[in-house]
């Protein structure tokens, strides 16, 4: 049963300072959703004795069969620390590299983040992709060592190795974590490059368990703890301070006495946390009486209950009293609330990224703009506050799940309304069969049907949507409220440019859309309840958006506002399939269920081939069966021929060969030809030439998410994320990348993306090419679609000029396995 309501949820919204949003990150099977369903259980919304086997946060039906969490989705959780009521918005994120999309989405609207770490298995490739997003959002982590019980029952280690291997994978997350911070200490080095390095604070980066942030836990028996509960309770014992007993531990030290004393590697003495803790874990797990279980149950202060105690599996009552001895739940969520900063307490850093375009850094942003950084920082929910909003993907749910569609309550007078036109029903049908008109009208109805169903059968028609789309957000300042009307900012939104038209009387421009607020919800796993208004620092749900917003976008009451910048993907869709109806003339339901897929899913690209095939891509096997399951499930549901998967290429050029086929050298050494183009009207001429990038460059270029800057070849400008060039050499304004500002810069820039994103061997994106554009000149009126059409044209032909090449997709993998399974011929077996 709930424990806790939605006017209290309501009532803690409107207090920033208690509010904690936070997501929990970790590499597939390593136990989030298992550890978030404790949490949960917590609520009183599932039971405690179900929490690893509900799933609770799993809601797909393929979630389920698999075992895998495939999309992030939230849930508001109400806990007491220190004597405080407090909010904490947790989001589950999925582990599996098919659906790092979704991890995206769940850190850019977060505070802090729950990185867990299966203790058998380490640190697995997605871990460090985690904390690589956690990191590049300036978040703040905290670490649960998950599966112990591992160690007991699969490893059999003693407590003492126990305790050397638990400090080997920590070792490991900070080493990770290290790695991160010397790259951007480094990089904000000026004189040499450890003087970035010397002057970064790294006091707070590491996980430290005498810190606190570090929680050692079982998430599938339900217990976990941190150093500080064993401190307190064994410090009385030993006339010790309790702040100081948490210092000493973890770490090298042992007990002498009553003292503790550092030393005990050397000295060979078992350490503090094997003989405070570990021991008496191991005590726990290794126990096969039940009385002695009820012994031990007793000297910690829990009840075993009847029901637990006469279950014939040992295993079931030990995770009963750790349990209740260590709860889950108290563990993890105090450390939240102590360590991960209040939507109040944002970092500048954090807010000066957001608010940062990749074609402009904050210091270049006006003043109006500017000032919204007080708004962010303070968090304020006043009606003077402006509101900005973020809203990082677009949910999908059936109509009939919405809180506004399903069944209210009948009231008393309704319920007897309704019992008296079922009485009078009944009486007419009774005398209606007397007189034996009730079968000739039954069998009227059952021609009429049939009639009915040949004439729908001749002239198939879309049927109705039953799917509506919920934007999954988070307020930073002021308050939304149901029925308000905000702007939508387009990525490609200036403040400058709609600052300016405002000011002269003008529209705002084409990147700016009014929408209004039609419901709001507060987000409760697989079940939304309605809200009037939402307050800043909260997540939550919006309804009414799907035909403004595609897949994520910025609210604002202010056109002052940027558009906060994209969200960083981990992993870029590569495997795509061609996909057609099996009736022809279903193809209008498969075109409609292919936008409401590209809406519904973060990662996805839908696309429409010159041949007329309809594509979708794919991050992985995975991803594509789920695209392809909701496709003829809840999208389209209509049965689909699906080709096999095709990996894509990249097209690219090289650099002319030196020698011929006979091996002569070739006098020309200049094979790079202008290309000089037309418009069609004959108003603007362009001449450019294609050259490859250095594969350095090409690397840097596609391994960088966010902005670049390459001092080198002395482009001061943001380039756009893509592992292709548009330089300007036109007199001038040599070594200046185009940007968006000046005459026909955006014309030239979309022109150039439209050559790039499909080349002229097999219509695949390029990759390590640069466009040099020599010369521009107006000879007549400029047409700026003629225009653009004339600047893809001129790529094309440039990059057709040089010697091509396909690239082909390298796939590569890490694979674990234990000593004893390698096999035979292994270096390392037995």
């Amino acid at each position: 049963m709930r424990t806790t309501t939605v006017e209290e949820l309501r009532i803690l919204q409107g207090k920033p300072r208690n509010v904690r949003n936070v997501c929990v990150l970790a590499h597939v099977d390593h136990g989030k959703t298992t550890l978030v369903d404790s949490l949960v259980a917590s609520n009183g919304i599932i039971s405690a004795s179900m929490a690893g086997k509900h799933r609770y946060m799993d809601s797909r039906s393929d979630e389920q069969e698999r075992g895998i969490t495939m999309k992030s989705s939230a849930i508001a959780l109400k806990h007491t620390y220190e004597g405080d009521d407090m909010l904490i918005n947790v989001i589950d994120s999925p582990g599996h590299v098919d659906f790092s999309s979704e991890v995206s989405t769940a850190v850019r609207l977060c505070d802090g983040a729950i990185l867990v770490v299966d203790v058998v298995e380490g640190v697995c490739p997605q871990t460090k992709v985690c904390i690589q997003q956690a990191w590049t959002e300036n978040l703040k982590p905290v670490l649960v060592l998950n599966k112990i019980d591992r160690l007991v029952y699969e490893m059999k280690l003693h407590p003492l190795d126990a305790y050397v291997h638990l400090t080997q994978v920590l070792e490991q997350v900070n080493a990770v974590m290290g790695e991160l911070f010397a790259s951007e200490a480094i990089s904000k080095g000026t004189d040499t490059w450890t003087s970035g390095l010397e002057a970064a604070d790294d006091s707070q980066l590491y996980f430290s368990p005498e810190q606190g942030n570090v929680v050692f836990a079982s998430a599938i028996d339900g217990w976990a703890f941190n150093v500080s509960y064993f401190a307190n309770m064994f410090a009385p014992k030993m006339n010790l301070d309790p702040v100081e007993v948490r210092k000493f531990v973890w770490g090298d030290f042992y007990f002498k006495g009553n003292k503790i004393v550092a030393g005990a590697q050397e000295k060979a003495k078992k350490p503090v946390f094997v003989q405070m803790v570990l021991d008496n874990l191991w005590s726990v797990y290794e126990a096969k009486d039940k009385e002695k279980l009820k012994l031990m149950a007793q000297r910690v202060g829990c009840q075993m209950s009847a029901r637990d105690a006469r279950h014939p599996d040992h295993r079931v009552q030990i995770k009963a009293l750790l349990a209740q001895w260590l709860p889950l739940a108290n563990s993890v969520l105090d450390m939240v609330c102590k360590d991960v900063p209040s939507p109040a307490n944002l970092s500048e850093a954090r807010v000066t990224g957001l608010m940062s375009s990749q074609l402009a850094t904050f210091d270049i942003l006006p003043e109006e703009s500017k000032a919204l950084k007080k708004s962010f920082m303070g968090c304020s929910a006043s009606d003077k506050a402006p509101v900005i909003v973020f809203i990082s993907k677009m949910l999908p749910v059936e109509k009939r799940d919405l809180p506004e569609n399903k069944p209210k309550p009948l009231t008393s007078e309704e319920i007897a309304r309704r019992q008296q036109l079922a009485r009078e029903t009944r009486t007419q049908m009774l005398e209606k069969a007397k007189a034996g008109i009730g079968a000739i009208k039954m069998s009227a109805e059952k021609e009429e049907t049939k009639a009915d169903v040949v004439e729908t059968n001749e002239e198939e028609e879309l049927p109705e949507i039953n799917m509506s789309f919920v934007a999954f957000a988070r307020v930073f300042s002021g308050t939304i409220k149901q029925g308000q009307t905000l702007h939508v900012l387009n990525p490609k939104h200036d403040p400058h440019d709609a600052l300016k038209r405002l000011s002269a009387g003008e529209d705002v421009g084409p990147h700016v859309l009014p929408v209004t607020v039609s419901h709001l919800y507060i987000l409760m796993g697989r079940e939304l309840e309605a809200v009037d208004f939402v307050p800043a620092g909260n997540v939550l749900g919006i309804g009414g958006l799907e035909e403004q917003v595609l897949k994520s976008a910025t609210l604002s009451t202010t056109v002052a506002c940027p558009a906060f910048t994209e969200l960083q993907q981990a992993a870029e869709p590569i495997l795509r399939v061609a996909l057609e109806p099996k009736l022809p003339k279903q193809m209008p339901r498969l075109v409609r269920g292919l936008k409401l897929l590209n809406q519904a899913d973060a990662c996805v690209q839908v696309l429409v081939q010159e041949t007329g095939e309809h594509v979708i891509i794919t991050v992985g096997e995975v991803h594509l069966q789920r695209c392809i399951e909701d496709l003829k499930l809840r999208y389209a549901n209509i049965e689909l021929n699906v080709s096999d998967p095709i990996v894509q290429f990249r097209e690219t050029i090289i650099e002319p060969p030196k020698t011929d086929m006979v091996n002569e050298a070739i006098t020309d050494a200049s094979m790079v030809k202008d290309i000089e183009v037309w418009t069609a009207n004959k108003g603007a001429f362009l001449k450019l030439q294609a050259v490859p990038l250095p594969i350095e460059i090409t690397n840097l270029l596609e391994n960088s998410r966010q902005q670049l800057r390459l001092d080198p070849f002395k482009i001061k400008e943001k380039l756009r994320c893509g592992p292709n060039i548009l330089l300007n050499r036109i007199e001038g304004h040599k070594g200046s990348v185009w940007t968006e500002e000046g005459a026909y810069g955006s014309t030239f820039i979309n022109g150039f993306q439209l050559a790039t994103f499909a080349g002229p061997l097999c219509e695949e994106p390029l990759m390590g090419v640069c466009f040099i554009v020599q010369d521009f000149k107006e000879e007549g009126e400029v047409i700026t679609g003629q225009l653009m059409s004339a600047v893809k044209d001129a790529c094309r032909k440039a990059f057709q000029s040089q010697p091509q090449r396909l690239m082909l997709a390298m796939y590569t993998c890490n694979i674990l396995a234990n000593a004893d399974i390698l096999g035979e011929y292994s270096l390392f077996s037995p």
